[in-house]
């Protein structure tokens, strides 16, 4: 066995857990980028596999980089959409294989990550269907829970008060106070449900969970602690949203449009290439962040409800190998 991990300390908040985050990416931003660029290189192989002879037409003859680039369509089409759904699931399961190697001082090549993705595709496949029919679910709840947001919800102003009110006086927290301030919140039942059961990924490759299993123990995990996961979440979606629209600046830069959305709808050969140069960059930069938070989420959920350290969650997943053999 390798060096065991040191023990954490006090709990992070949600802003240190996702500096951490940060921090764990950029120190080991090598074998992380080397996943995410492998995973999602294939995606966009087979994305601009179309596009080749074009490409390899336009070296010869620059006037063709101003054509109109080919398009996917057809059963290839739905093939490389299909992929595009997948690649995703595998991508953040190898991730987390690997953030775990390396907050447990163990650290996981990329190709063992990813046979111990592949190992639980079934698995990661069949959870991600059942999280979401449970988002369906969800959402379909909340169409006639709108009609309380506007009547006795004044469209959102009610359950505000009494977030506030949840918030500075912990003693009046009660169940029915909190099943208040979701039915009330505009979608607030696909926002409780969606951070309740966000930990299901880490779960299924460290605890070796099945769909069910993993959904239940993240939302066992998240209770009582859903507004600091809720805020860890919201703050790295919000990096990852930021990052996703830095493409939409760049693309205008290299074709020379003024347009921004003009550079976006143009089909130009040449276009079409540094749109997926810049996918592929900015999938395999951003990757990293969600998975490896999601990660430290998970230790430290466990700690402060199991005290569960590190050093026996290792152990635990050396002895019983639901990922990595």
């Amino acid at each position: 066995m390798g060096p065991s991990p040191q023990r954490s300390a006090a709990p992070l908040g949600w802003a240190s857990l996702v500096d951490r985050a940060i921090v764990v990416c950029r120190a080991h931003w090598r074998p992380l980028l080397g996943l995410a660029a492998a995973w999602y290189g294939v995606y966009y192989i087979l994305y601009a596999a179309t596009s080749v002879p074009a490409v390899l037409h336009a070296l010869t003859d620059p006037a063709a980089w101003s054509e109109p680039a080919p398009r996917n369509s057809g059963l290839w089409n739905w093939t490389v959409l299909l992929v595009g759904q997948l690649i995703p699931i595998g991508v953040d399961a190898g991730l987390v294989l690997m953030a775990c190697g390396l907050l447990g001082g163990r650290p996981v090549s990329a190709a063992a990550a990813s046979g111990g993705a592949l190992r639980k595709a079934v698995v990661l496949v069949l959870t991600t269907i059942l999280w979401l029919l449970g988002v369906a679910l969800a959402t379909l709840a909340c169409l006639p829970a709108l009609l309380l947001t506007i009547v006795p919800g004044l469209g959102g102003l009610l359950p505000l008060v009494l977030l506030l009110r949840w918030a500075s006086r912990p003693h009046t927290r009660t169940p029915g106070r909190k099943w208040s301030i979701i039915l009330l919140t505009p979608f607030g039942l696909l926002l409780y449900w969606a951070v309740r059961w966000s930990l299901w990924g880490p779960l299924v490759m460290l605890e070796g969970a099945g769909p069910r299993h993993a959904l239940g123990r993240s939302s066992q995990l998240v209770a009582g602690r859903w507004f600091h996961v809720a805020l860890v979440i919201g703050l790295v979606s919000g990096l990852l949203t930021i990052g996703a629209f830095l493409p939409l600046l760049v693309v205008p830069l290299v074709t020379g449009q003024t347009d921004v959305q003009r550079a976006w709808t143009d089909d130009r050969l040449i276009v079409h290439v540094v749109r997926i140069v810049l996918g592929l960059l900015a999938a395999a930069v951003l990757g990293p962040l969600a998975p490896i938070t999601r990660t430290l989420l998970l230790v430290r959920l466990r700690e402060e409800r199991e005290g569960t350290d590190l050093a026996e969650r290792v152990e635990r997943l050396e002895a019983t190998p639901a990922g990595v053999a």
